[in-house]
């Protein structure tokens, strides 16, 4: 791979790169519907503990990367 082939590879991956993280928060910054919380009497019967938020996340991102 000579120098200018590795210099378009470059430009193209940081403007890839670029583009896909700008994309990506602009559809985070401009919902098309306002978001859904689902609340039911046993949510409010459960308190929060901050402390279980690892917990809960290393099983949920178990559960869903499979």
């Amino acid at each position: 791979m000579n120098l200018t082939n590795l210099s378009i590879h470059l430009v193209l991956s940081v403007v890839l790169f670029v583009g896909a993280y700008q994309f990506y928060f602009w559809c985070q910054r401009n919902a098309l519907v306002e978001p859904r919380e689902f609340n039911s009497f046993v949510d409010e019967m459960i308190p929060f503990r901050p402390e279980w938020v690892w917990i809960y996340s290393f099983l949920y991102t178990r559960r869903f990367s499979t």
